[in-house]
């Protein structure tokens, strides 16, 4: 059963190999190629191959390729003809061929045209498709080169300057080892691809051989070719740096292995004659030597041959200059304009950003400036409202001088009691008196107006007058006890410190009033510590919640229905200024308050006082 399968099987395969190709032009059931691609069956297919490195080469794949793609099997007329390198990649970009067999670098360079790789062809000794191509570097058995490095300036004879196999692929090796420019590196280059010859190869041995050149260039398998005809010419040559580990094939090369002639087809031929054409050849048995048709995988070799050697899409290498860096760094330059255009942009959106903010601070600090000064306004009219109980006082008393003075004076001048002299002693204390009452309003209004005056001044003079002050205000009668005060002087103006003195004990004593349960009392002492003198006022009022504790930091306020909270805020104001401070905590008893005002001293101490 198994063996009349394979009959049918192989018998199935037989026909499909003898029947000819599909026309572009036949109808298919399975898939109709696009219009675009469709021919006529008068138009012609027209093959265009590069010259073979061997006469082998040509006699076996070139009949192979004429004895399957014929007229009858593809059904439309087919010619053969055969180019230069360089005419070919002429006749490829003028769309003057349709199918093109060529080397494996040459179709590398022309897949931006459109070309596509069909086939290509193996051999018992050359038995990998994607490695079955390269060149063998010969010099005369008796030459000392060893190296590439050894054939500096001497004399070379190759095929072609075109062809990969009879040269570029050994150029490329003085490349990779940077022995200079390929150009000069030999003293004379010469080529015998023009010359009339069977065998152009035979042509490079001689000249090795006779001493015409001191190096050859030869396809891969040209030395084992012709040693079949004369077994002696192996032992006349020596084969430079030959890759002696490569074992892919048995013919000697000193360049790497590559991709070796290759068919492929352009965009005119459809993709049914295409598939036809590589399942046609591919189905061929094998011919002499192991001819064969086979697929290349990898042509990632040919490509890395024309990147080093500046050919085809990599020519631009060969510019100097802003076009070669344009064209080489194209991608890196546009990416790096759009970053700077993208950093410029950031940049100019960072500096109006920039630019709003601070727009915006300077109106936002603008405001709180003028709130700061109209907050300073109100609390200097506020201390100038609460200095006004100071001023009076001290108004009092030059001002009664003043009133005595007269009245005595208008009596004495009505009973004619008064000489001349004393009428003059009289009115100079009333001018003294005047004087003073006018120097106590004139101290008000610069107060009014601008920054006070510092001055050194005694803190207990300064907290008796003001004690003395709120006395008068008839506050609940309550005493001020001083245990101990410990005097010393300290830089501040005078109606400052009067100020807040005044303030911190009328607050204590409205507080001390309130409360019914002890006699209402208000506690003073003061002591010198490490350069500051610290006042401390103590009150029996009633007792402080936590909130109403804490607002007595706040900058304004007041625990009295009808207050504007400016007192305390003067009073800090003024401390701080002066580089002091005001604490409030709560009595040992958690009723009443203790005040502590500190305030940097400025001379030595005077004597304790007590009460």
């Amino acid at each position: 059963m198994k063996f009349a399968t394979l009959c049918l099987w192989l018998l199935s395969a037989f026909h499909a190999w003898a029947a000819p190709l599909p026309s572009a032009t036949e109808d298919s059931e399975e898939c109709e190629p696009p219009a675009a691609v469709i021919r006529s069956p008068e138009s012609v297919i027209r093959v265009g191959y590069t010259p073979f490195g061997l006469m082998i080469d040509e006699r076996l794949m070139l009949n192979s390729l004429k004895s399957t793609l014929t007229p009858e099997k593809l059904g439309h007329p087919v010619t053969f003809r055969q180019y230069s390198a360089h005419d070919l990649a002429k006749a490829v970009r003028a769309g003057e061929v349709d199918i093109v067999f060529s080397e494996s670098p040459f179709y590398q360079a022309l897949i931006s045209e459109g070309l596509r790789s069909v086939t290509t062809f193996v051999c018992d000794v050359q038995p990998d498709p994607n490695r079955n191509d390269g060149t063998a570097v010969i010099v005369r058995s008796d030459s000392l080169a060893k190296t590439f490095e050894d054939l500096r300036g001497k004399k070379l004879t190759a095929v072609s300057r075109d062809t990969f196999s009879g040269y570029l692929y050994a150029i490329r090796e003085l490349v990779q080892r940077k022995l200079g420019d390929p150009d000069h590196f030999f003293s004379k280059q010469t080529f015998v691809a023009d010359r009339t010859q069977s065998d152009v190869n035979e042509h490079v041995f001689n000249d090795v051989v006779g001493g015409k050149s001191d190096v050859g260039f030869l396809p891969l398998c040209a030395l084992e070719e012709m040693s079949r005809r004369d077994p002696s010419i192996l032992s006349k040559v020596r084969v430079v740096e030959e890759r002696l580990t490569d074992t892919v094939t048995d013919c000697r090369h000193s360049t790497p292995l590559y991709p070796a002639l290759t068919l492929s087809v352009t965009p005119r031929i459809s993709a049914s004659m295409s598939k036809a054409i590589t399942m046609d050849l591919l189905m061929l048995p094998k011919g002499e030597n192991g001819f064969m048709w086979s697929v290349a995988s990898d042509f990632q070799s040919a490509n890395n041959v024309l990147k080093d050697l500046q050919l085809g899409p990599y020519e631009y290498l060969r510019q100097t200059g802003l076009k070669r860096i344009w064209q080489e760094y194209r991608s890196a330059i546009i990416t790096a304009l759009l970053l700077i255009l993208a950093l410029i942009a950031h940049g100019a959106r960072s500096q109006w950003l920039v630019k709003k903010r601070e727009t915006e601070l300077k109106a936002s600090i603008g405001l709180q400036l003028a709130q700061r000064e109209k907050m300073e306004r109100l609390q200097k009219v506020g201390a100038v409202g609460q200095i006004s109980g100071l001023v009076a006082h001290e108004l009092r008393q030059p001002l009664s001088a003043i009133s005595l003075y007269a009245e005595g004076l208008e009596e004495m001048v009505r009973n004619d009691a008064i000489g001349k002299k004393e009428m003059l002693d009289i009115l100079h204390s009333m001018t003294t008196d005047a004087a003073r009452a006018s120097d106590i309003v004139e101290r008000v209004r610069q107060y009014a107006k601008q920054k006070a005056e510092l001055k050194p001044i005694s803190v207990r003079e300064a907290f008796d007058k003001a004690d003395e002050m709120v006395t008068h205000f008839g506050i609940g009668n309550v005493p001020t006890h001083v245990s101990a005060f410990e005097d010393s002087t300290v830089l501040v103006n005078p109606l400052d410190l009067q100020l807040v003195f005044g303030n911190l004990i009328k607050n204590a004593k409205e507080a001390a009033a309130q409360q019914t349960d002890e006699s209402p009392q208000l506690l003073v002492k003061a002591q010198v510590m490490e350069g500051f003198i610290c006042i401390e006022l103590e009150d029996n009022g009633p007792p402080l919640s936590d909130r109403e504790l804490a607002g007595l930091n706040e900058v304004v306020t007041s625990a009295k229905p009808d207050g504007l909270g400016l007192g305390l805020s003067i009073s800090r104001n003024i401390v701080e200024g002066v580089g002091g401070n005001i604490v409030f905590k709560r009595r040992f008893r958690n009723t009443g308050l203790r005040t502590c005002v500190k305030l940097p001293v400025s001379v030595g101490t005077v004597r304790p006082l007590g009460d």
